[in-house]
């Protein structure tokens, strides 16, 4: 199953803040126009999203006087009061990590204690040293090698691959390489031609998030005859724990980079910093754009541009997943990014 649909996201981006309690039972939405503001898509979008979920009986459409929330969304899931056993599995640097702090609770809000969790963190698969039991659904995430990948999953089939699609195997990922080409358009929309890119990733083949951004980024600006000022790596060191190295990099080989494309928001953030400490403003001098939207991306300053899918979506997604594995059957999906418009990129004349 693969959902690009610009409505289908926004549709269930909607569901997922009904569900949460962002709009409450009975509650007005904001107006359509406003919704087309808020997630950067159309009106018509917008109206076919709320038709759908009018249709599911979700909303309800007052002539004259608005969109009101009817009833929040329940899955079969929701109906039983069965218990099971869902084992998150992630490698060992990801503890840290509060992208997926903030997207496991709202999972957990979906699931409204009908899973029991275990956590477990591990470098390895081949000695991880638990052995699920065949009705217990796991989901993993973490840079693990393929064949210890494809091993898990043959050995137990109700599996779910968070950002690690693989031959057949139950998946939910987002595409990357889309997300990267957005980021460059953005900026090429904006007049920039001298962007500095950080990368992640040693090459562009293979697969993984930071890979298939880049590559996206390099491909998009490639066919317009934009080759990128810098396409920084290094495998000594990684770019946030020295950022100020980084930057003084930056200004040293290239001081005339008008953008700086960061490959995930953690950086972006110690780049405004960096960038503070030197008197080069965000985005009268230099802008930056990154990816995951992160909670405190909004609260930069400047608000930071910023390319994702939206936590509720993807923790939605994600439970949806979980509930297809509980049943046996198979689940793949691959999500559309878009563009998260804020204020750190600069118009150039």
């Amino acid at each position: 199953m693969i959902l690009d649909s610009k409505s289908v996201q926004l549709r269930d981006t909607i569901k997922a803040n009904i569900a949460s309690g962002v709009y409450t039972l009975h509650s007005r939405l904001p107006s359509e126009r406003r919704l087309s503001e808020l997630y950067q898509v159309s009106r018509d979008t917008v109206r076919t999203a709320l038709r759908e979920l009018a249709e599911e009986n979700i909303l309800r459409r007052d002539q004259g006087r608005g969109t009101f929330v009817a009833a929040r969304p329940i899955s079969r899931l929701q109906q039983t009061e069965k218990r099971f056993v869902l084992n998150i599995i992630m490698w060992n640097e990801q503890v840290y990590n509060q992208f997926y702090r903030d997207l496991f609770e709202h999972l957990f809000e979906h699931l409204n204690g009908l899973a029991e969790i275990r956590m477990y963190f591990t470098f390895e698969l081949e000695t991880f040293p638990v052995a699920p039991a065949p009705e217990e659904v796991n989901l993993l995430y973490g840079m693990f090698a393929p064949e210890p990948l494809r091993d898990f999953c043959r050995r137990y089939p109700r599996t779910l691959l968070l950002h690690n699609p693989l031959d057949d195997f139950n998946s939910i990922s987002v595409d990357q390489r889309l997300a990267g080409e957005l980021a460059a358009h953005a900026l090429y929309d904006a007049g920039h031609r001298k962007i500095a890119a950080i990368r992640l990733s040693e090459g562009l083949n293979g697969s993984s998030d930071f890979r298939d951004r880049s590559y996206g980024v390099r491909n998009w600006l490639d066919s317009r005859d934009v080759p990128l000022a810098i396409d920084f790596y290094d495998h000594n060191w990684q770019p946030w724990q020295k950022c100020s190295l980084m930057v003084d990099y930056f200004l040293a080989k290239r001081p005339d980079i008008t953008a700086i494309i960061c490959p995930f928001d953690q950086i972006a953030i110690s780049l405004y910093d960096e960038l503070r400490l030197r008197r080069i403003h965000i985005p009268e001098d230099i802008s930056v754009i990154s990816f995951d939207d992160y909670y405190y991306a909004q609260y930069l300053t400047p608000p930071l541009t910023t390319v994702g899918v939206g936590m509720e979506v993807l923790a939605l997604r994600l439970y949806e997943g979980v509930e297809a594995l509980r049943r046996g059957e198979k689940f793949q999906l691959k999500l559309d990014p878009f563009l998260v418009s804020r204020q750190s990129i600069g118009q150039l004349a």
